[in-house]
């Protein structure tokens, strides 16, 4: 890559990235920095979870009056992709070019290079910060540094790290000292922003130049130098929608994590670094279009080893312990459990762990307390945990009966069925006028916020009470310039700078996507599309944030998982129309009469099989799409969103079910 032209690297451009920053995702590590070089939070620097190992690093190249630090004021430009960053240098004549990426093994490396000096001797000093902590800690351990051949051991009572270097260095300095990175974002409300105690390390190495123009460094536990290959993502869309569509599958796979040999998904950087078990379950009801079976089947295992008495746990840390205490979380487990079977196939799964499953869909009855098909919290947790929502949250009603269709769908037994009825059926006492109110307290009808947008999420309401229920979100009274707020602006406890009583959701524009979606009303779901396009890389490049206050300034965490996992599932589930069911061999494909996504190319896999899709438009303006290597056994069910279309040069104007290898629809 050639050093960016004068014009591109100066102006508004680099001061533009001043309070943007970046993630580099390693294995079982990740790197969090500003484009402009600062590291300005506790929770930024270099990480292998659980566990803090360096505040901060930074260099300073050259010799005597002429050696600069590279830093904001020097930086001249900045170019990142989620595979590496790249930051720009110049002063006096000099260029320099730094590089950080992943490697094989567990660490980032940092490359410095030179790109332009005068001829002769160059210093190139490092300084850093080491703060070996648990993410929750705020006091660092009592580490010890050894010299090893080349570079430094860093000795933890909990683990080893590596500061290493692909040339000779020296040490210069190493002490103590407090300082307060989290002064920077102190308008991002992060958590436990105080002064902290770091290690610094000076060291130093040089460069004749230009016989020799760089100098590599690794920070690692494993001491691989090796780079990571960068991810291949096999899927293309037109120009307008490729880059969030490939953004968000890379950004999925960055949550995946194992502790202590249980394997799961992390629910957002930099802080949510436990398996919030809610989280995951919505979140793996997204990968399931992404085909990572295996990796979805140990998450759920694990949640399988700590479920106790029916309950599946809402929290489990990376040390083993393990938080019970919600009631929302065991059914929207249920419904990955079930929703994996459908992706898979996978009928073994069921067959061993039926007894514990049928323990959870029992559980139901044991919150139904006063025996009305409505479960009441009691003191337990919603999603909404950061306020109490005594009675009967309607959103946990929702959960509920959509666990109970999906497992009637697969144990075909009457009475799943008939507890999902009768749940749907009391939905009228929560009816508002045209909306429905967050809670029941015996027969009170508590609270007006955004939890209804699940009935349509799940498609559980009819097509009339959906429309009033959309047209209520849609108005400022929850939608807004970021998305759809948490609460209504009608509410008495509405608070636009609450968690939970009015802060604008990611999660929640998402849901409002999927469900004008789920009921054809296609221009108004991509709206909300078009807002959560605005909304990446807000902060984080390349992410979406979790939250947004009254102002609508993001706030929360920087990559929060349920904000972008959605986002991949929306192309496969709505442009293409796919619908998998392995135990009944049957793919539905229903795409949504739409163009504004216009070319769409990936494989899906369903079982052990992917087939292939190509969805275009011609220059007749016609819709194509072509189906190859269609798995054998399966039939095709292709439902029509339009008055008629083609398959395979056949015309059909209703449904059909369709068998063979390969298919043509145009439509």
């Amino acid at each position: 890559m050639s050093f960016p032209s004068r014009e591109r690297r100066r102006g508004s451009r680099v001061r533009r990235m001043n309070k943007k920053c970046y993630m580099i995702k390693g294995n079982k590590c990740f790197l969090l920095r500003f484009a402009n070089t600062f590291f300005g939070s506790k929770w930024f620097g270099l990480w292998f979870p659980p566990y803090k190992f360096l505040d901060y690093f930074a260099f300073k190249f050259g010799c005597g009056e002429k050696a600069f630090w590279l830093t904001s004021s020097t930086q001249k430009g900045f170019k990142y992709s989620n595979f590496e960053a790249r930051h720009f240098y110049e002063l006096g004549g000099c260029e320099v070019e730094e590089v950080e990426y992943p490697t094989k093994g567990s660490g980032i490396v940092d490359e410095i290079e030179v790109k332009k000096s005068e001829s002769g001797r160059l210093k190139v000093e490092c300084e850093l910060g080491i703060d070996v902590r648990k993410y929750y800690e705020d006091l660092p351990a009592d580490v010890k540094i050894e010299e090893i051949e080349d570079g430094f051991r860093v000795r933890a009572p909990t683990k080893d790290f590596y500061i290493l270097s692909d040339r000779k260095i020296e040490l210069e300095e190493k002490y103590w000292k407090e300082h307060f990175p989290g002064e920077y974002v102190k308008d991002w409300l992060f958590f436990n922003e105080r002064p902290e105690r770091c290690l610094v390390l000076k060291f130093s190495t040089s460069l004749s130049y230009p016989e020799e123009r760089k100098v590599r460094f690794l920070f690692s536990i494993d001491k691989c130098w090796e780079r990571s290959d960068a991810s291949q993502i096999e899927i293309e869309a037109d120009d307008v929608h490729v880059d969030i569509l490939r953004n968000s599958i890379y950004r999925c796979g960055e949550f995946k994590i194992e502790y202590n040999g249980d394997f799961g998904f992390i629910a957002g950087y930099p802080y949510f670094l436990d398996f919030w078990v809610r989280d995951e379950a919505l979140n793996i009801q997204n990968f399931l279009y992404l085909g990572w079976f295996e990796e979805i089947k140990r998450a759920l295992e694990k949640h399988l080893k700590y479920e106790r008495k029916g309950v599946i746990p809402f929290l489990i840390r990376f040390n083993n312990k393990v938080l019970y205490h919600s009631i929302d979380t065991t059914p929207l487990w249920l419904i990955s459990f079930f929703s994996y079977l459908k992706f898979s196939g996978d009928t073994q799964f069921l067959r061993r762990n039926e007894e514990v499953v049928r323990n959870c869909l029992e559980k139901f009855f044991k919150l139904d307390v006063d025996e009305d098909y409505l479960v009441e919290t009691n003191g337990l947790y919603t999603w909404m945990d950061s306020i109490e929502r005594r009675g009967k949250p309607i959103e946990v009603q929702a959960f509920w009966a959509k666990a109970f269709l999906e497992a009637f769908d697969f144990l075909q037994e009457k009475w799943l069925k008939r507890c999902a009825e009768k749940i749907l059926e009391q939905m009228e006492r929560f009816r508002s006028d045209d909306f429905y109110c967050d809670r029941l307290i015996n027969s009170r009808k508590v609270g007006r916020s955004a939890n209804p947008i699940f009935l349509t999420f799940y498609k559980l309401l009819d097509k009339e009470r959906a429309d009033e229920v959309l047209k209520v979100l849609e108005s400022d009274e929850f939608t807004t310039p970021v998305g759809i707020r948490s609460f209504s602006t009608k509410d008495k406890e509405f608070n636009p700078n609450s968690y939970h009583k009015g802060m604008v959701w990611n999660l929640l524009t998402n849901l409002m996507v999927f469900s004008e979606f789920n009921y054809n009303r296609v221009n108004e779901g991509f709206k909300y599309f078009e807002i959560l396009k605005e909304n990446l890389g807000k902060r984080c490049l390349g992410c979406l944030d979790e939250v947004y206050d009254k102002d609508f300034k993001p706030q929360g965490a920087l990559n929060q998982a349920w904000s972008i996992s959605f986002i991949p599932r929306f192309f496969y589930e709505f442009i293409l129309g796919l619908k998998p069911n392995a135990i009944e061999k049957v793919i539905v494909l229903e795409p949504k009469d739409q163009r504004r996504v216009c070319k769409l190319s990936t494989k899906f896999r369903v079982e052990d099989t992917k087939l292939n899709l190509k969805y275009f438009i011609s220059g007749s303006g016609e819709r194509v799409l072509r189906i190859l290597d269609f798995p054998q056994g399966y039939k095709l069910l292709f439902i029509p969103n339009f008055p008629r279309f083609y398959v395979n040069g056949n015309l059909y104007k209703d449904k059909v079910v369709l068998e063979g290898k390969n298919f043509e629809i145009r439509f």
